[in-house]
């Protein structure tokens, strides 16, 4: 396989990160060049265009029948995306109808056309349903499926409580931590699967489902079950995941392409945010979408979302980048929100933190501010 994967590399026609500028042919060819991702018998050959993807595609062919291979003409796909293509080329075609024009019955292996996935469709690759526009729904459902499988077959097991805790802490919240490092997942869904793992802990233990769900999470040594919360492995995988390929050092291009690619977009969303934020005008959705599609960020969102920080060589970077405050000078926007949240700190400025602060014994209206040297009694 190492004479395939190095023959690939000649001539620089993998896929090329545009987050790291071309400066001159060296860094080109080997500092922002992928040409392959193997993985035991799985091998990826990722490209820019048509051209270079039939040329990779050749070298497969003639490695494979040098050393006597067979490859399986069913598990070869191909599939693309051409993100930079106007919503509708010269000849009236869509981009996802020109890339199934370019790639369907075009791209040959051993004389066996590959199997072509439009963009929006998902496909497996090392454990992980990817599609290649980004949609990572695909995914959370299928984590949502397996999930509950495995927790159905464990409440119906006869599993005592204690080895019920110690089967989800060992083997299922791994397993669906697994895909954390390169699936960002929205916080409901964390929700979800907290909620589904502790109404089968407290089935288990034969606790009432109202149970309140600290008491679950706390520590034994507290009087607690010491349950494992999504949450914190969610947090500490992907915080792994970025501070790792920051520190890859066999790998300079790894750590090149995450550093570049992080500032990118870190970038990108503190001029949405700022434009939003000095504008006022529509909403915050844009920035929701890219962020959805910028994991890297969301990795680093993570690790602010901890009260942690990444530092490099002793100084913090990226601290305030993604905790953009609007402008002194800029109006709150109008949202219901907003009034709540202008209401609700005048209330607690004066010292009021709940309902009962505002009555009386004999339940009347009564409270009084100091402002000052001047004091106010209003009843």
């Amino acid at each position: 396989m190492e004479p395939l994967l190095q023959w690939l590399h000649v001539g620089g026609r993998g896929y090329i990160h545009t987050c790291i500028s071309k400066e001159n042919e060296l860094q080109t060819h080997l500092a922002n060049n992928i040409s392959s991702a193997s993985f035991a018998d799985d091998l990826l050959c990722p490209t820019g265009n048509l051209k270079n993807l039939k040329v990779q595609a050749n070298k497969l062919t003639l490695y494979s029948n040098w050393a006597r291979l067979i490859i399986s003409g069913s598990k070869t796909k191909v599939t693309g995306s051409l993100n930079a293509s106007p919503s509708k080329d010269q000849n009236g075609l869509t981009p996802s109808e020109a890339l199934k024009h370019q790639l369907k019955n075009n791209i040959l292996v051993q004389n066996q056309a590959t199997k072509y996935i439009t963009p929006s469709s998902p496909f497996l690759y090392l454990g992980v349903t990817l599609t290649m526009d980004l949609n990572r729904k695909h995914q959370h459902g299928r984590m949502d499926e397996t999930l509950k499988q495995k927790l159905d077959a464990l409440e119906g097991s006869y599993a005592s409580p204690r080895q019920t805790l110690n089967i989800i802490r060992t083997a299922i919240i791994p397993s669906l931590a697994y895909t954390f490092a390169v699936t960002p997942c929205p916080y409901p869904d964390l929700d979800k699967w907290d909620a589904m793992i502790g109404r089968v802990i407290k089935s288990k233990h034969n606790l009432w489902r109202s149970t309140l769900t600290a008491m679950i999470r706390e520590d034994v040594h507290s009087f607690g079950l010491g349950a494992p919360s999504i949450y914190v492995k969610y947090h500490r995988r992907s915080a792994i995941a970025l501070v790792t390929s920051l520190e890859d050092d066999p790998s300079e291009r790894h750590q090149s392409v995450t550093v570049h690619l992080l500032t990118h977009q870190v970038a990108q969303l503190k001029a949405l945010a700022t434009t939003f934020l000095s504008t006022r005008k529509g909403t915050s959705l844009p920035i929701k979408q890219q962020l959805n599609l910028h994991m890297r960020a969301r990795q680093l969102a993570c690790i602010h979302a901890r009260k942690l920080q990444l530092a490099l060589k002793g100084n913090s970077i990226f601290l305030d980048d993604l905790n953009k405050s609007p402008p002194p000078e800029s109006p709150p926007p109008p949202a219901l929100a907003t009034l709540i949240n202008c209401i609700t700190k005048a209330l607690m400025d004066l010292g009021i933190t709940g309902f009962h602060d505002l009555t009386s014994a004999n339940e009347k209206y009564s409270k009084t501010n100091t402002l000052g040297n001047n004091s106010k009694s209003t009843s």
